[in-house]
């Protein structure tokens, strides 16, 4: 108990506090930008750490990833471009509500959906992180194998007007995965001799492919209108869930927070992962699983809750 108030005593000294803060506003930056992960962001600041204090180095980063995880959902919902592969389950009813004119409403719905999602991951992390990691370690090769390709028939089960273009895209992405070494043998899969291959397909490459470019191709061609945001300004009034709307976000968010802090504890698992599976069962709770993919939030909170509450696993 005198560890936790120590460590306690530490992360709210004023210097801890601005570290944590400018960890934030960099980690928002650095999610909401396409092809800028997480990781980039930290690559980018540790040097940084290495002439500062441990526990304001430590409070930099936290607060660089955790806020790097909700930064995602900005360009998600505002471009139909997820800015980490977390936010990818969030655009699925983001950009429809976005394009209503309800930006606002859908970034307020994020934020909160990811702070409590992160404040329950914080509490698993407190009271039962040992529980969890027993647990975790008791996962073998086989079981990763069952909880991934679960994962996958779950993005599957999204393509509901075509199951068979569902199906092909997963076998494609599955596919292109396999390119480079193998991890085992260290032998060149699919490489066709390119020696750029070895390494496989870039993970930012993939990202900007498969979300950014189609998605401006889209909206170059349809150039669709998207509504303006009623009232004047975007103030803390608009952000700001109403009630009637925190009151839809129980549930999801039940549903999100538990899976996100179990997948986030599993290595291999992560953020993508418990997003989706957070989206289908919330669909399959819901009363009105059809109103899924139309801007609801119950389709934003879950996924936000369960990629935010991984970052205690982690």
């Amino acid at each position: 108990m005198g560890d936790v108030a120590l460590g306690f005593s530490q992360a709210v000294q004023y210097t801890s506090l601005i570290a944590t803060a400018v960890g934030v506003l960099l980690g928002l930056v650095v999610g909401m930008i396409p092809g800028m992960t997480i990781s980039t962001g930290i690559i980018i600041v540790l040097p940084m750490t290495f002439t500062l204090d441990p526990n304001i180095s430590i409070a930099l980063l936290l607060g660089l990833y955790v806020a790097g995880m909700t930064g995602g959902s900005f360009s998600a919902v505002l471009l139909n471009i997820p800015g980490t592969p977390s936010a990818s389950a969030t655009a699925l009813d983001g950009y429809p509500m976005s394009k209503r004119g309800e930006r606002g409403r859908a970034l307020g719905i994020a934020i909160v959906a990811s702070f409590v999602g992160g404040l329950f991951s914080f509490g698993c992390l407190y009271l039962i992180s040992p529980l969890l990691a027993n647990l975790a370690l008791e996962f073998r090769a086989a079981d990763l194998f069952s909880l991934v390709f679960f994962g996958l028939t779950v993005i599957c089960s999204f393509a509901a007007k075509s199951l068979v273009k569902g199906l092909l895209s997963a076998a494609i992405g599955l596919m292109i995965v396999t390119i480079g070494l193998d991890p085992m043998m260290g032998t060149a899969r699919f490489t066709f001799g390119d020696a750029n291959l070895l390494a496989g397909i870039h993970f930012l490459t993939a990202m900007i492919g498969l979300f950014a470019i189609p998605q401006l191709v889209e909206n170059i061609c349809t150039q669709s209108p998207i509504k303006k945001e009623s009232g004047e300004g975007m103030g803390i009034r608009r952000v700001f869930p109403a009630l009637a709307d925190l009151k839809r976000m129980v549930v999801p968010v039940s549903i999100g927070a538990p899976i996100g802090s179990f997948l986030g504890v599993l290595p291999g698992a992560g953020g993508p992962i418990a997003a989706f599976i957070s989206y289908d069962y919330s669909k399959k709770a819901n009363a009105k699983p059809e109103q899924f993919g139309e801007g609801i939030p119950e389709g934003i909170a879950a996924p936000e809750a369960a990629n935010n509450a991984v970052t205690g696993g982690r």
